[in-house]
């Protein structure tokens, strides 16, 4: 399971402890409220030791990530200097990206 996935299912538990704390809290209910309080303290607790310990990108993911970018952006410099718009390219770059994260 992907770290992103962990966040998200972390994040959605939190909100529900969140709200049983507050209704505990208003109910004067202070063994639901420690409860709530105890399971979003778990909750997080994995969401650290899932950061902690995921794999960062890989030294060749990197370098790759920057040799795609030089080639990007000497893509772009040479489409500017035929006279076509920057800003109009740098947008459909980024529409490409957006497109491209949307197809993995």
């Amino acid at each position: 399971m992907s770290t992103i996935v962990v966040r998200r299912i972390v994040a959605i538990c939190c909100l529900f402890f969140i709200a049983g704390m507050i209704s505990g809290a208003i109910e004067k209910n202070l063994s639901a409220v420690m409860t709530f309080g105890l399971l979003s303290l778990g909750g997080i607790s994995c969401l650290i030791v899932a950061t902690a310990v995921s794999p960062g990108p890989s030294p060749e993911e990197i370098n790759s990530r920057d040799t795609q970018a030089r080639k990007v952006e000497a893509i772009i410099t040479q489409l500017t200097a035929t006279d076509a718009d920057e800003q109009t390219l740098r947008k459909l770059v980024g529409e490409a990206i957006k497109l491209g994260r949307y197809l993995q």
